[in-house]
């Protein structure tokens, strides 16, 4: 069952979370390039919360934890295979709304995490 769990949370929501970065392929000729992740973000967290708290069962913590750390290395593995490998933009690939995104990939499961134990969700 853990097994079931593991592709369908960690690995599915991971995967579809990347997937929805790329996001700003759709803002690229309406919204100028350096504010295109400020856009998405907000879009991102709202969207990334009610799967936290509407599809993650779990009220454990350390699964929370977990759960931030697998989407952080799925994410940067995504990134390094799919988005590194082309020319880089002007001014690099990441100012600071791209470093907010990686904090909020690891650290948003786990304050949702936090929130569900300590509003005893369940």
């Amino acid at each position: 069952m853990r097994s079931r769990v593991l592709l369908r949370e960690d690995l599915l929501w991971g995967v579809l979370f990347w997937f929805g970065s790329i996001l700003w392929l759709a803002l690229f000729f309406v919204v100028p390039a350096f504010r295109i992740g400020w856009y998405i973000m907000p879009v991102g967290v709202l969207v990334s919360l009610l799967v936290l708290v509407k599809n993650i069962k779990s009220t454990e913590l350390p699964y929370y934890l977990w759960l931030g750390i697998i989407w952080m290395r799925i994410v940067l593995g995504m990134d390094y295979l799919l988005i590194f490998p082309l020319p880089p933009p002007s001014g690099g690939y990441y100012k600071l709304d791209g470093y907010l995104y990686y904090v909020r990939t690891l650290l948003l499961p786990w304050l949702a995490g936090w929130w569900k134990k300590t509003a005893s969700f369940g």
